[in-house]
């Protein structure tokens, strides 16, 4: 069995996606990477999409572990009025965050 992991609700759920994405091993074919910001409505807060890089998931610790379990793929997945834009600044950072983990090694 393989698993499609989405890094959003997992952080939602409680469970830092790096952590689910080790505990997969080679069985995780893919990632959706999205992150979790946080809006006030009223005087609730609630859970909302953010750009990678904008809300409360630590990307480079989600891509060393997907890189040492072998995931074949990633997808930024955005649900929200700007998706395009959301995509473009997660790429982007995601860029960013890759280059930073190769500079190292």
């Amino acid at each position: 069995i393989k698993f499609v992991h989405d890094t959003y609700w997992s952080a939602r759920s409680g469970v830092a996606p790096a952590e689910q994405i080790k505990s997969f091993g080679n069985r995780l074919l893919g990632i959706h990477l999205r992150d979790l910001g946080f809006k006030k409505s009223g005087i609730k807060v609630i859970s909302c999409d953010a750009a990678v890089g904008d809300g409360s998931i630590d990307f480079k610790d989600v891509l060393n572990a997907a890189e040492n379990v072998g995931c074949s793929y990633y997808v930024i997945e955005q649900k929200t009025k700007e998706p395009y834009a959301m995509i473009e600044k997660s790429f982007l950072k995601l860029n960013e965050i890759k280059s930073g983990i190769e500079d190292k090694e």
